[in-house]
């Protein structure tokens, strides 16, 4: 099973969920500390990589960071190490370090996650290390490398033809030349991204693209 690739705009209901079902996730870390110390090198990737999402589906994200880090380094030493499996784990640690805001560590883990994306070939994880590597460029103060990094998520997207996430981006985009108070390039983003959400007729992204031309 691939793991899944956190992301900042819905870590607040995945906290939620998981923190009302405290027996269940305390089992299944337990389960998982067992198979990790006696499985095949061959599963060790897999298993930490689970017991690092338990983890931080249970809140402990110290120990979560380091099972995800664990499992960088178990690919790392494989003959033939696949970077997207190293770029999702270190993504995720990145993405426990932001929550625990310790934002240059987010950054330095994100720019050691994007150095092997971009050898993958999964480009809906390239585009969001580039976007979460961006919102952890703005808890640091510098909001102008924010840019960069969405402009380079929003290429990916349009490349692969993903509407969804295209108009997330051009609304990313129209956000951080808002705060530069840049109101036309502000407004022309929205309007691209609205036009989106009315190809896709998502009401919901629609009536938040309006509210963001209104502002």
């Amino acid at each position: 099973m691939t793991p899944k690739l956190k992301s900042i705009a819905f870590v607040f209901t995945l906290i939620v969920l998981f923190k009302l079902l405290p027996t269940p996730v305390t089992a299944q870390i337990d389960s998982l500390r067992h198979l990790l110390e006696h499985c095949h090198d061959s599963a060790k990737y897999r298993i930490s990589t689970e017991l690092a999402d338990e983890l931080y589906y249970a809140g402990n994200l110290d120990e979560s960071i380091r099972h995800y880090s664990q499992a960088a380094e178990i690919e790392l030493k494989r003959k033939k190490t696949d970077p997207e499996n190293v770029a999702r784990a270190m993504a995720n640690t990145g993405y426990c370090y932001y929550e625990k805001a310790q934002y240059p560590k987010a950054a330095e883990t994100y720019q050691t996650a994007l150095e092997y994306a971009v050898q993958a070939t999964d480009s809906l994880l390239l585009s969001d290390i580039y976007v979460n590597f961006g919102n952890s460029w703005f808890y640091l103060g510098n909001y102008e490398k924010r840019v960069p990094f969405f402009s380079k998520a929003l290429s990916v997207d349009q490349a692969m033809g993903n509407q969804k996430f295209t108009g997330i981006n051009l609304n990313n985009l129209g956000k951080v030349f808002e705060a530069r108070k840049q109101s036309e390039k502000a407004i022309d983003f929205y309007m691209q991204a609205l036009k989106i959400s009315k190809q896709m007729n998502d009401s919901n992204s629609m009536a938040i693209r309006l509210s963001n031309i209104g502002t």
